[in-house]
């Protein structure tokens, strides 16, 4: 699988997992206006909202520090199921 077709994949699957995520607040909103009262579906919604902006930001600073972490231990020496090692001079 190239890159272009990864980014292809993961751009389907976030737009599927935000349909689906707004579906389910669409779903608890429905039920607590059906038990308690209609305005909780605005509440239930901006709620949703609020959390939806938080953890998109929060996943791209996860995934940037793993990039981050990744590149700084491959300059360290680190190497996959292997100890530290200090780089020889090849490596620098």
């Amino acid at each position: 699988m190239t890159l272009k077709e990864q980014i292809r994949s993961n751009r389907w699957r976030t737009l599927w997992l935000l349909l689906l995520f707004a579906a389910l607040a669409g779903v608890i909103g429905a039920i607590g206006a059906f038990l308690y009262d209609p305005s909780i579906l605005l509440l239930v919604a901006i709620v949703a909202f609020v959390y939806a902006i938080f953890s998109w930001f929060a996943a791209g600073s996860d995934t940037l520090s793993a990039v981050v972490v990744g590149t700084t231990c491959h300059c360290a020496g680190l190497t996959a199921g292997s100890w530290f090692r200090f780089p020889t001079t090849r490596d620098l």
